[in-house]
């Protein structure tokens, strides 16, 4: 592991991070200043031979990455991108929800393929922050394994209910008639 600090003091640790789109640009670049502050890196982007190319040179500076590469927009991706995470670094600290599309030209010249790509990318990157979201409910309330999708959405519906509605609810309803 290599720092660009003087004192040698690194921010990052023993945090793991993942990075999405993390094959070239700005993903790239942001996988390797995390391995430079010592986090270790799970690298994912749709292009393995990229991803492959950015955890290589995050291992040859000393640092230490993991290749996920697959596409975010795939309905089981996201969960075998936090448990890649999970098998290989035995957590997750950081995510970096960096996959993106770049097409040139205006918006409004974007075709309808176009549109709806990136509105799949969206859905994907909600999803991978649905399961980073559910990683650390299960990390905070000491839950071993994961439930299924249902009992999933009905705990956490009820969660956000009792935390954030009920109070708000019941603030309103005292603020206002008594």
């Amino acid at each position: 592991r290599n720092s660009d600090d003087e004192s040698g003091d690194m921010k990052l640790v023993d945090k793991v991070a993942i990075i999405t789109g993390a094959g070239r640009g700005v993903g790239a670049a942001t996988a390797a200043l995390l391995a430079r502050e010592g986090a270790r890196v799970v690298v994912n982007d749709l292009d393995l031979d990229q991803a492959q190319q950015t955890a290589g040179d995050i291992q040859a500076a000393g640092g230490q990455a993991l290749v996920c590469a697959g596409d975010i927009t795939a309905e089981t991706f996201p969960e075998t991108l936090i448990e890649t995470a999970i098998d290989g670094f035995g957590g997750i600290d950081i995510i970096v929800n960096n996959a993106g599309y770049i097409w040139n030209g205006a918006m409004h010249n974007h075709s309808d393929e176009q549109w709806q790509q990136a509105e799949g990318l969206e859905r994907g990157r909600f999803a991978f922050t649905v399961y980073y979201n559910k990683y650390i409910a299960r990390k905070l309330f000491g839950i071993a394994k994961p439930f299924h999708i249902s009992r999933k959405l009905l705990i956490s519906g009820a969660f956000f209910f009792l935390i954030f509605i009920f109070p708000v609810t019941l603030l309103f309803y005292f603020q206002n008639f008594n």
